[in-house]
């Protein structure tokens, strides 16, 4: 039995470089053929698909997650039978990327549809990992400008129906704007989202307000 044991041990030590390599191989070719899947993510840059691209992501992710298990499990083996582990980092970051890339995607399309702008403002700021690849620091600059657009129009809303203002300041809300803007005092809410007031005129419009609300207090 201890002549057996013996030759199986040197059965092993000579094909144990052999198995390592068949292993490697095998997986280094999912990884090959994980990549070519993943390299999609590269042409997400738009925020007009965002819908497409979480359905995507929904196909991709997973690829990304097995990858990261594979190469672990690699790493395992390899440190079993004492051989020099691979090295996890890009992958890790692959993985990471696509993780986090899936999440923005899925915070602007929650802030598509229920238009929550200070929390997404900081979640864009948070996502300087993604900054570094040009289609998703493009996505996220298009996202940002959006936001921006929406701040504009809740501002907007803001100044056009505070109640304390009076035909006295309809009539310095018109001279600063350049138009009679006593048409808009019983506008409704998408009647206001159209008009397009630059950020002085709105600035100077929120004093205007303050004004109103604190004569009103005094």
């Amino acid at each position: 039995l201890r002549a057996r044991f013996k030759n199986f041990e040197s059965f092993f030590n000579r094909h144990i470089a052999v198995f390592v390599s068949f292993v490697k191989h095998n997986i280094s070719k999912r990884i090959n053929d994980s990549m070519k899947q993943l390299k999609l993510i590269e042409t997400f840059s738009t925020i007009g698909q965002v819908d497409q691209y979480v359905h995507s992501m929904k196909h991709l992710k997973p690829i990304a997650d097995q990858l990261y298990s594979d190469v672990n499990s690699l790493n395992r083996l390899q440190t079993a039978v004492g051989v020099r582990r691979t090295d996890i980092s890009t992958i890790r970051s692959i993985a990471s990327h696509v993780n986090a890339l899936s999440q923005l995607f899925v915070a602007y399309q929650h802030f598509h549809q229920y238009q929550t702008y200070h929390s997404f403002i900081l979640y864009l700021s948070s996502m300087t990992s993604l900054i570094t690849q040009p289609s998703a620091k493009n996505f996220i600059m298009q996202a940002r400008n959006e936001a921006d657009k929406l701040r504009k129009k809740l501002d907007i809303i803001d100044v056009m129906t505070c109640a304390h203002l009076k035909p006295a300041y309809w009539a310095s809300v018109s001279e600063i704007i350049g138009f009679d803007m006593r048409i808009y005092e019983e506008a409704t809410i998408s009647e206001l989202l159209e008009l397009s007031l630059d950020s002085s005129v709105i600035n100077e419009l929120k004093l205007i307000c303050a004004s109103a609300e604190q004569l009103v207090h005094i």
